[in-house]
């Protein structure tokens, strides 16, 4: 068998890298998402342009993407309204009161779903589950029904209550004691802690994840909450954030068009601080959430 030549080059097939094709999709892929991502960012830096711009020069044509020079005139008007500081004032309670009541009422649900045994255990569970299918505009009249009876109409109670148990929650909080070991409950129970001990002690500080999970998700929809608040106050020392920002684009503002643009976008940029500071410190737990959600109990 003769030897090959020295110096001349034997053709061979060429084949595609793996990893070269692997790179390829991962780029396409991220081009995907950045383009997803920057049509999903124009509108909030049209609203921080538009904010951080003096007031005159609001309406002004054609649109100026960035503005000539910077001012905090609108954030200045709108923090010299009273109005706005108490409905700051009244979201800010109720959020935190509704966030701080949900936590307890679907981790105390949760627990017994997963831990106790009663008649009818599996039934309620998954009744309560369908519920989740239901809008809430169907329920929302009833519940304002009943409201009206109990006297809570235009009252923090009847903002408050309405998020008294949450099914979502419940399900979060089941799924993830459903994976805690019971030897931590027969722990407790040898060195003598009662029922609530084991859930306050033992269990619900091992549920950090779905504890940060379940409160930014209800941190950011009570606060963006517009339906119910509207419904059930009509006082304007009552009223949250969205429902009064939709009064005050009704409100004159010295006759000046720009003026009372400046000041609403001034306004809708002071109230989304809160829910896009949420997001950024606990971006990790809200996509946690996904995943525990789909987890099989």
């Amino acid at each position: 068998m003769a030897a090959p030549v020295a110096g001349l080059a034997v053709d061979r097939p060429r084949r595609s890298s793996p990893l070269r094709n692997v790179n390829a999709g991962r780029l396409v892929l991220f081009g995907v998402v950045l383009l997803i991502s920057l049509i999903t960012m124009v509108p909030f830096f049209v609203l921080l342009s538009y904010t951080f711009r003096p007031m005159e020069t609001v309406m002004n044509l054609p649109i100026e993407w960035l503005p000539s020079r910077l001012s905090v005139d609108g954030i200045l008007l709108v923090l010299d309204r009273p109005q706005f500081l108490r409905w700051f004032f009244n979201s800010a309670l109720v959020t935190i009161i509704n966030t701080s009541l949900m936590i307890f009422t679907s981790s105390l649900a949760g627990y017994t779903f997963a831990r106790k045994s009663f008649p009818g255990k599996d039934l309620i569970f998954w009744a309560c589950m369908a519920m989740i299918v239901v809008p809430f505009q169907i329920t929302m009249i009833p519940l304002f029904v009943t409201f009206a009876r109990l006297g809570l109409v235009n009252s923090y109670g009847g903002l408050i209550l309405i998020c008294v148990a949450s099914i979502y929650g419940t399900f979060l909080f089941r799924q993830y004691i459903l994976g805690i070991p019971r030897d931590y409950d027969d722990a407790a129970k040898v060195d003598g802690a009662s029922e609530f001990q084991i859930y306050s002690l033992v269990i619900l500080p091992q549920c950090g994840p779905v504890v940060a999970v379940l409160g930014a998700f209800t941190f950011i929809g009570q606060w963006n909450s517009y339906l119910w608040p509207m419904l059930i106050i009509n006082s304007e020392e009552l009223m949250t954030l969205p429902v009064g920002l939709a009064l005050m684009q009704s409100m004159p503002t010295a006759g000046d068009p720009a003026l009372s643009q400046g000041v609403m976008l001034a306004a809708a940029t002071l109230m989304i601080i809160p829910t896009i500071t949420t997001l950024f410190v606990m971006q990790k737990y809200i996509i946690q959430g996904v995943a525990l959600s789909g987890v099989k109990g």
